[in-house]
C-alpha cells in the first residue's frame, strides 16, 4: 500500500468507513508489533496494545483530523499504551532499554567465511557496546530513523516531540555512535 493509498483509507475511516481502518490495521499491524516488541518484550501485551490502538482509534474518530498523519500517529499511541500498561503492570519500574537485532548472512568459501565472522564478531560487539551506552530515548529514535525508514515528521508525531528536536535528536546520537565506534580504533 503507497502512502497515498493509506491516506485515502484514513480518510474513509475519518468519514465513517470502519472497512478502511480494517483495511489499515491489516497494512501495520506487522510494523507495529515489530516496533512495539523493541518497546517491551511482552509479545500479549504488545499484541493487546495494538489492538487497543485500534478501538481507541474508533472510539475517538470524531475527533480526528484529516491533515493527522496515519503512521505517525498509530505509532505515538502503541507507543503511549505500552508504556503505560508497562508503568501500571511494574508501578513506576524503570523500562528496560530497547536491544537492537542485527543479522548477517554470506555465502563464501571456509576461509573467508571465518576471516569475515572474526571481523564481523569484532565490529558487533563494538556495535553493540555502543548501542548499550545510548539512551532508550535514543534507541527509539534510530530504530525509527533507520529501521522504519520514519521521516523527521514521521519521528516527531510518533515520539511527541518537534521535528527539529526529533533531527537534533538523530544527529547527537549519529554523533556519540560514530564517538564510541571509533575511540579505540587505531589506523
Amino acid at each position: 500500500m503507497t502512502d497515498s493509498e493509506a491516506v485515502q483509507y484514513w480518510y474513509n475511516f475519518i468519514d465513517g468507513d470502519l472497512d478502511s481502518l480494517s483495511i489499515l490495521f491489516s497494512h501495520y499491524a506487522k510494523c507495529l508489533f515489530s516496533y512495539g516488541m523493541k518497546i517491551c518484550k511482552d509479545e500479549e501485551l504488545v499484541k493487546d496494545s495494538i489492538q487497543e490502538v485500534f478501538v481507541q482509534l474508533i472510539q475517538k474518530r470524531h475527533k480526528l483530523k484529516q491533515n493527522d498523519t496515519i503512521k505517525g500517529l498509530i505509532y505515538r499511541l502503541l507507543r503511549n499504551k505500552i508504556i503505560d500498561e508497562i508503568k501500571r503492570i511494574n508501578r513506576g519500574k524503570r523500562i528496560d532499554n530497547l536491544i537492537f537485532i542485527t543479522e548477517s548472512n554470506f555465502e563464501m568459501d571456509a576461509e573467508h567465511y571465518h576471516i569475515r565472522f572474526e571481523e564481523d564478531f569484532i565490529r558487533n560487539n563494538k556495535l553493540t557496546s555502543a548501542l548499550d551506552q545510548l539512551s532508550a530515548h535514543q534507541k527509539e529514535a534510530m530504530f525509527l530513523k533507520y529501521s522504519e525508514c520514519f521521516s523527521y515528521e514521521q519521528i516527531s508525531e510518533a515520539m511527541g516531540m518537534n521535528v527539529a528536536s526529533a533531527r537534533t535528536l538523530i544527529y547527537r546520537t549519529i554523533k556519540q555512535m560514530k564517538s564510541l565506534l571509533f575511540e579505540n580504533t587505531v589506523y
